[in-house]
């Protein structure tokens, strides 16, 4: 494959477009999530023959959802209130735009309306950086409300509509419940945020475009595993919250829970403390998160290994995530790293050899051989992940038995 079909301007390089034209839906999708837009891409750059093109749908569903996260996320001049209340204004407003049928007229007066306009105008005041405030103006121009419009008059379109409003209902029920109530004190807490806002993606939306959209051998719909999808989008949620425990801290979100700490250290001192006391309290917790996010990792396995090798535009979307998630948990487990990843270094959570490698084998084992070697290749990668880098000069070395006819 070739990695030029994966091209698109970098971030700051978008703000200043954005300074002179509207952003597409898809230059939107780039300038806020450079990581998600290659595995949206590769629906349809890696579709099976017979696979229905699904990148309209996934690419519409994560702008609005980036939307909403946008709002949770907003810096601390917006109050808890205001958070919530635009939150609850623009989750109605999908809704809206679901339940229309076929009116054109009124998609435009939604985007033009008192509610929409309402939240976008409060929330890039108070946007959290410069790509958030671009992100949520360009939002505001109403394309991907157009876009999430114009699925509706397809085939099955209203129940695809619905799929992307009752994520977003899901997503902005698990963020109110999370500002309202503050700092996460549990496990369970953590949990349960996460499936709202990450994990019913998997079953509420994705597993439903696979089973409206593509059909087996025996023109049946796909039906994948609710239960599966869901532990892969917990699997992606708990490792984010990982990368970003220092951002999250400075913009004061505490996702950790409390529960997890030694009664007598406060979180601050967990975070900032000088002494061993807090050294030992932040290797613990990031140790105890990542344990967390591991244990999806074999169902997230499973979940792609059931996912017909017909449906490669879908695997390999499932497959670059899964990887780069994991290599980056392996990153962050390496001797010392607890202190890079409380100090918010990039090296710490990130793979800093970067993701061509991750690319360029998850497009061609799902091509391969029709994709016969890809769950041969999942189950062995489960066993032991370290056994496979994608570090340039390593990966050259076990690639090509994977890849090649011989």
């Amino acid at each position: 494959m070739g990695l030029e079909e994966l091209k698109w301007p970098r971030p700051e390089e978008l703000i200043k477009i954005a300074s002179e034209r509207d952003l597409t839906s898809e230059e939107l999708l780039a300038e806020k999530s450079a990581s998600f837009f290659a595995p949206v891409r590769m629906l349809s750059i890696a579709k099976g023959s017979n696979e229905y093109p699904k990148e309209v749908y996934v690419r519409t569903g994560y702008n609005i959802l980036r939307e909403l996260d946008e709002f949770e996320d907003a810096s601390r001049s917006v109050s808890i209130g205001d958070k919530t209340w635009a939150i609850g204004r623009f989750t109605f407003v999908i809704g809206e735009v679901a339940r229309l049928n076929g009116h054109k007229k009124g998609i435009e007066n939604i985007i033009r309306g008192d509610d929409f306009q309402s939240v976008t105008k409060r929330m890039v005041a108070g946007a959290a950086d410069e790509r958030a405030r671009v992100f949520i103006e360009q939002f505001g121009r109403g394309h991907v409300l157009r876009d999430l419009y114009e699925i509706g008059k397809e085939e099955n379109g209203k129940k695809i509509q619905e799929a992307i409003a009752d994520c977003t209902r899901s997503m902005a029920f698990g963020m109110t419940t999370f500002l309202e109530k503050g700092p996460i004190q549990t496990e369970e807490q953590l949990e349960n945020y996460c499936f709202q806002v990450a994990g019913r993606i998997g079953s509420g939306l994705l597993n439903k475009l696979v089973e409206y959209r593509d059909v087996d051998k025996n023109g049946l719909p796909v039906k994948l595993d609710d239960g599966l999808a869901e532990k892969l989008g917990e699997f992606l949620q708990l490792t984010n919250i990982s990368k970003n425990i220092h951002s999250d801290y400075k913009e004061g979100r505490e996702f950790l829970p409390n529960d997890w700490r030694t009664r007598d250290v406060s979180f601050n001192y967990m975070v900032e403390g000088k002494g061993v006391v807090a050294q030992d309290s932040r290797r613990k917790m990031l140790e105890k998160i990542l344990n967390l996010a591991e244990r999806n990792f074999g169902d997230s396995v499973r979940y792609l290994t059931s996912i017909p090798n017909e449906l490669s535009g879908y695997k390999v979307f499932c497959l670059i995530p899964l990887i780069t998630a994991q290599k980056t948990i392996e990153n962050m487990k390496a001797p010392g790293a607890a202190e890079r990843v409380f100090k918010g270094e990039p090296e710490a959570v990130k793979i800093p050899y970067g993701i061509n490698g991750i690319l360029d084998f998850s497009y061609n084992i799902a091509k391969f051989d029709n994709g016969n070697r890809t769950n041969e290749w999942l189950d062995k990668y489960a066993c032991n992940p370290q056994n496979y880098s994608f570090k340039p000069e390593e990966y050259s070395q076990w690639s090509g038995h994977w890849l090649n006819s011989d």
